[in-house]
């Protein structure tokens, strides 16, 4: 078996992604039940990923 030199593949804690956002997580629902969607998070949250992403 041969062990390459530089393993590219090989994650180290330089592949971890730092989270920006925190979760709201909702214990009162039961937990395979749907919430209903709040168009104003879903917004919020939908442009906080275009800003991470550069495509804002």
């Amino acid at each position: 078996m041969t062990t390459p030199e530089n393993d590219h593949d090989t994650p180290t804690l330089d592949d971890v992604i730092v989270p920006t956002e925190t979760p709201h997580p909702d214990q009162h629902e039961h937990g395979k039940m749907p919430h209903p969607v709040d168009d104003a998070e879903l917004e919020e949250r939908t442009e906080h990923e275009r800003e991470e992403t550069g495509s804002a």
